[in-house]
């Protein structure tokens, strides 16, 4: 008798185990793919803002606190944590200093070409 009530609950409970597996494998791909998602944002953001940074540091003719502003509100629009380095990086940029060095140094972070 109670073979028969084991059984069951066996093939119940592999049903559920490969039930739950997929549901697993489907949020690690939904996660993957939001991750992947990011990284790209996060490159068309300093592919778009990156001619800003030029002015910033003094390789092209142009207002800094303009540059600088308009870094900030792009950044400042944005929800990315894979951008947290370039936000930390921003942040060091004090009293909208011309060519100074935590500039440089975001130019160096952000500068892929």
């Amino acid at each position: 008798m109670i073979k028969y009530l084991i059984i069951p609950f066996l093939i119940a409970l592999s049903c559920a185990s490969v039930q739950n597996n997929k549901t697993h494998k489907s949020e690690k791909y939904r996660n993957e793919r939001e991750l992947f998602n990011k990284k790209v944002n996060a490159l068309h953001f300093l592919n778009d803002y990156h001619h800003q940074m030029h002015f910033m540091i003094g390789e092209e003719e142009g207002s800094f606190i303009k540059a600088y502003n308009e870094f900030n509100e792009g950044l400042s629009s944005l929800d990315n944590d894979e951008l947290f380095p370039v936000e930390i990086s921003f942040q060091k940029i004090k009293n909208n200093k011309f060519i100074s060095d935590p500039v440089i140094k975001l130019d160096y972070l952000i500068d892929y070409d």
